[in-house]
């Protein structure tokens, strides 16, 4: 160390006497002498306090210089260090795609040496399946006057491969030259976390299928055990709409047999006898027809005419009706449609009304009373359909569970819970609305809006 500081020394005085030979030099050439041969006293003290000053001038300037040399090693050093030890590796690529400068974080990362690197080709680090990707990078950079990257499969000198970003933008020199600024970023762990979250949402994936397959599963034992139950309210509505007409046939039947055994048949009763039949039992086809229609599940939206709807649902239980002696207040807005799936709404109603003629007969109710309102809300432009029974309304504890899957407050052999659930399915799924259930004055009210 000390060899090194005497050295230092002797190389400064060799330069200072350089510096001062030379300085003799230029006075010689100047004839400095012969001009201060011809001052005066006072013009030599003038000039030798000039020289002084100027002497002064210098030191200081030297001395500042000295400084601003300092303060530069300082911040080279700095910026050395900055740069050798920054948590990414620099790289500077030519346009022959040759190393030329590297910090030691890419070095390290290689597992390589600064001098092994510089005047070599970065393609001796990328992995074989990415040459294609990284030669085609470099071009778009050199081609480019923006920032670009590009991620590749870099490998080490001791044989350790990693996932890294390359960061690179193109700098033209005033010589001509132009080389890439690349920054490499070792994005190993993010592509772990990917591959990672990859997998993790296959397998969410998975489930989610499984539990779709489930609940389509669940949804088709659902609507086949609805299909069940509309097929029961199909007989049972059936039963009340056919017991008339077809009393009324064997009636007329009777009244013709007996009037043939007394011989009192003429060609007049005969004929009234057989059109009346005859009507009877066109009204009995008719019906047939009406229930073909209704549970023919058609997918095809138009405008439907709600109040046509309304009035649908109440003909298929008008035997029930009648039988019971029900009154039925309608209060239905005929001009109001609605664009959707024809039948729906039928199934829905019909829905609610088997549910009041099961209250009306658990809680015998011996005069029966069902109101039905439509009309459209002013302020929101809702529709809105009102079914309200007499049949004393529903518990309290009860009342939130009604629209629930398999719930239901009647005998199991009367009622299996899916009607008032499927009939919820159908107003939100198919027609996005809502359907509501509450108790009004020892009333019960269920509320559509659609």
């Amino acid at each position: 160390m000390k060899e090194e500081t005497d050295n230092n020394a002797s190389d400064k005085n060799r330069n200072i006497d350089d510096i001062r030979a030379r300085a003799l030099q230029r006075l010689k050439l100047s004839q400095t002498e012969a001009i201060v041969d011809n001052l005066s006293d006072i013009d030599v003290r003038r000039l030798v306090h000039e020289l002084q000053i100027h002497q002064i001038e210098l030191e200081m300037q030297n001395e500042t210089l000295r400084q601003s040399q300092s303060e530069l090693e300082i911040s080279r050093s700095r910026y050395s260090d900055l740069y050798d030890f920054a948590p990414v590796g620099y790289l500077t690529i030519d346009n022959r795609y040759v190393v030329t400068e590297a910090n030691l974080t890419a070095t390290r990362m290689l597992e390589t040496s600064r001098s092994l690197m510089l005047g070599r080709h970065f393609s001796a680090y990328v992995a074989d399946d990415y040459l294609k990707s990284y030669y085609g990078y470099l071009k778009d950079v050199f081609s480019s006057k923006e920032a670009m990257t590009c991620e590749l499969m870099l490998v080490g000198k001791g044989g350790t491969d990693f996932y890294a970003k390359l960061e690179g933008i193109v700098l033209a020199f005033g010589n001509g030259l132009r080389c890439c600024r690349v920054v490499i970023s070792d994005i190993t762990g993010q592509k772990k976390m990917e591959e990672e979250i990859k997998t993790m949402n296959l397998n969410l994936q998975q489930r989610v299928d499984e539990e779709v397959a489930k609940n389509r599963k669940k949804d088709k034992k659902m609507y086949e055990q609805f299909h069940y139950i509309a097929m029961g309210e199909l007989l049972f509505n059936i039963a009340h709409h056919w017991r008339q007409p077809l009393c009324a046939v064997g009636f007329l039947i009777q009244n013709i047999r007996d009037a043939y055994l007394h011989d009192e048949l003429n060609s007049t009763e005969l004929e009234y006898s057989v059109e009346t039949a005859m009507s009877e039992l066109r009204g009995l086809s008719k019906t047939i027809d009406d229930f073909k229609d209704f549970y023919i599940h058609d997918t095809k939206k138009v405008n439907i005419n709600i109040a046509q709807e309304i009035n649908k649902s109440l003909a298929l239980m008008s035997g029930y009706i009648k039988d019971k002696g029900i009154v039925i207040d309608r209060y239905l807005d005929e001009s109001i449609t609605f664009y959707g799936c024809s039948n729906e709404l039928v199934k829905v109603v019909l829905i609610v009304l088997a549910n009041i003629r099961d209250a009306f007969s658990i809680k015998n109710v011996a005069d029966g009373v069902i109101k039905i309102s439509l009309y459209k809300d002013l302020i929101t432009n809702k529709i809105i359909i009102t079914v309200m029974d007499n049949g004393g309304g529903i518990e309290e504890d009860m009342i939130n569970k009604v629209f629930d899957p398999y719930f239901t407050t009647k005998d199991k052999k009367r009622g299996t819970g899916m009607g008032l659930y499927m009939a919820k399915m159908i107003i939100e799924h198919d027609m996005y609305g809502t359907i509501s259930i509450r108790n009004v004055d020892g009333w019960c009210e269920v509320r559509i809006e659609i």
